[in-house]
């Protein structure tokens, strides 16, 4: 059910974004590369195997160097979505090698889930138990995550 659980990412994508790009969506269909099993591809025909709509939202938060910190959530949770999305815009993240991004300053994908939110039921903690509000009511509960220090250190 859309909404229970929202995920903002942060990733590193190479290069510098033009300031006309500095946010935007991303919305190609997403299929299995045909030339590589591990991986996924854009498809904007829809023709490869498997192919599904994906969505992705991204605003530029920072830039330094050859490298852009961009914060990115999703509308559509699609198998590798985020870094194939920015690597089909010649964007692809630090360290992803498998999407052409170079391991040179950093030895995996610079790509960190930094905040989750979902709803869980408001109850009341009792001795031998919990009483769970009925109706039943939600409150939203998020968990921050800051960016790791190998990531940070591709910005400072």
């Amino acid at each position: 059910e859309e909404g229970i659980l929202q995920k903002t990412y942060l990733a590193a994508a190479s290069g510098i974004f033009p300031e006309e790009k500095s946010c935007g969506t991303i919305c190609i269909p997403i299929g299995k590369d045909q030339k590589n099993p591990l991986g996924m591809a854009v498809s904007a025909d829809g023709s490869l195997s498997g192919c599904k709509k994906a969505v992705t939202h991204f605003r530029v938060l920072k830039e330094m160097g050859d490298n852009s910190l961009l914060e990115v959530w999703l509308e559509t949770g699609r198998t590798h979505q985020i870094r194939v999305h920015f690597s089909s815009i010649g964007h692809p993240l630090a360290g992803d090698d498998l999407y052409g991004g170079s391991r040179e300053r950093i030895g995996r994908q610079a790509l960190h889930c930094a905040r989750q939110s979902f709803t869980v039921p408001v109850y009341t903690p009792l001795p031998d138990g919990i009483r769970v509000e009925m109706p039943l009511q939600l409150r939203t509960v998020t968990v921050e995550s800051p960016l790791p220090p190998d990531m940070e250190a591709l910005f400072s």
